[in-house]
């Protein structure tokens, strides 16, 4: 029987949440002849011990020890027997119904990519509070940002991935300014968790201002993307008061010193796609309780 759909699974340090991921995975819609391929990308934690013999028996594993989550995704590229991938991080949780139609979109248009909308379920209040009030006051004006941690390609289309730092980033400033055809469809929604401490944020925003030098360096053409969206002051002056002018300068903040970490990291040792950036450790699943996805005959997740 031939093979409709491969789901992807790049994995690298991934203890935590990989069996969470593949539970939500395992639940979901598939067509009947899908094949799950998880592409371990040098973990050091024994992320793939982990997985209970019901999974194993029922995936298909390969190996990449070209550390870089873009190795990892043309992995699985090249494993694939269908024409038709969606990746998905192994710290995201897809609802019963995501996979399935992504895939009907790729299967049903001549895009050659649909992305999704991922939806926070940290626990946090704080940094709950922050990004919401952080919302009101940035400037985001890309409606088509790939949101890496779950998206779909057609293959055909699309033959691999170029050795950038990022994917999502690429493919984002590509699709932007590029001629690909590609949409984020806000409607298809999974479950993820934001970085949510101070420390973790500031990685995160010092490795984005490694992956824009990136793109700027070696794909000029895509330069003019803003991954991250900037603060519009017309939004603050809108929204003043104790708790926009805090958000604001935090941000601000984090702004500048990733400015200059992530510029003097890049050109001192970043420059390259085999690195070992560490991850937000605040993004992982290891808290997160599987009975909270309780799904409804509709395909509804709570």
């Amino acid at each position: 029987m031939q093979t409709l759909l491969t789901i992807g699974v790049p994995v690298r340090n991934e203890k935590e949440s990989l069996e969470k991921c593949l539970q939500a995975i395992m639940r979901s819609d598939l067509p009947e002849s899908t094949e799950i391929i998880i592409c371990d990308n040098g973990s050091t934690d024994k992320s793939l011990d982990r997985i209970s013999k019901i999974y194993i028996e029922k995936i298909k594993i390969v190996k990449e020890p070209r550390l870089g989550k873009v190795f990892a995704m043309n992995k699985i590229i090249e494993a694939s027997g269908s024409d038709y991938i969606i990746f998905c991080d192994a710290d995201v949780l897809v609802k019963r119904d995501t996979l399935k139609r992504i895939y009907e979109k790729l299967k049903n248009t001549d895009l050659h990519m649909v992305g999704l909308y991922l939806i926070d379920i940290s626990q946090n209040k704080f940094f709950n509070w922050y990004y919401k009030v952080l919302v009101k006051i940035q400037k985001d004006d890309i409606k088509n940002n790939v949101m890496g941690g779950c998206f779909g390609i057609n293959k055909n289309q699309f033959v691999k991935f170029p050795p950038v730092l990022s994917t999502d980033f690429f493919m984002s400033a590509y699709y932007y300014y590029g001629n690909g055809k590609a949409v984020r469809c806000d409607d298809i929604n999974a479950y993820f968790k934001r970085a949510n401490t101070v420390w973790d944020i500031l990685m995160k925003t010092t490795r984005n201002r490694m992956k824009y030098l990136q793109i700027k360096k070696d794909f000029r053409k895509l330069a003019g993307f803003q991954y991250e969206p900037p603060l519009d002051h017309r939004k603050l002056y809108n929204n003043l008061s104790p708790s926009t002018l805090f958000v604001a300068s935090f941000f601000s903040i984090i702004a500048v010193i990733s400015y200059i970490a992530g510029t003097i990291g890049f050109y001192a040792k970043f420059k390259n796609i085999g690195y070992t950036w560490r991850k937000a450790k605040s993004t992982k699943l290891g808290d997160i309780d599987m009975s909270y996805f309780v799904i409804n005959e509709d395909g509804s997740v709570y």
